[in-house]
């Protein structure tokens, strides 16, 4: 389990700016334009079937097939919001969690790690505007990792229960 551990861990900080703008890519989706157009709802509500059944169904004056329209919509809209947020709170919960777990780290250990991992700036530059050399740089980069999994480990032990 700790090499599994170590491996999210790090897959974790390793997209962390890719998986902040996909936050950001659904946050928008979500608040902007996730309605169905008019066209797909004309689609949708294409009948195919000629039989008895569907015709007695379906409604047939004009107040009825637009009541029909908006409550197909707003199922629709509601369907995929739902499916779309539930998506978007995990990967939030994801990277807030991550956050929290560097801000426990050693301010020096959570410096390193925002620097390399989120604001992507080279070793050398992070050595550099810290005072350090880049080997000091390395092994506290790894000690922060090795933190953050005993972190992850812990709260995974804990709120998922002892493996078997």
């Amino acid at each position: 389990m700790g090499k599994d551990v170590n491996q999210y861990v790090l897959s974790l900080l390793e997209t962390y700016p890719e998986t902040s703008k996909r936050i950001e890519l659904m946050r928008y989706e979500l608040y902007s334009s996730m309605v169905v157009s008019p066209q797909e709802m004309i689609e949708v509500m294409s009948f195919s079937k000629k039989d008895a059944e569907a015709n007695a169904k379906y409604p047939h004056t004009v107040p009825e097939i637009a009541l029909c329209y908006k409550e197909i919509a707003q199922r629709l809209n509601h369907e995929v919001a739902e499916s779309v947020m539930e998506t978007y709170v995990s990967m939030i919960r994801e990277r807030d969690r991550l956050h929290h777990r560097i801000s426990l780290l050693a301010p020096r250990q959570a410096e390193i790690i925002q620097e390399y991992y989120i604001h992507r700036n080279s070793w050398g530059d992070i050595a550099k505007n810290m005072g350090i050399s880049l080997r000091t740089a390395y092994s506290t980069r790894q000690q922060a990792v090795d933190a953050l999994v005993q972190m992850y480990t812990f709260t995974g032990a804990v709120f998922d229960g002892p493996e078997e």
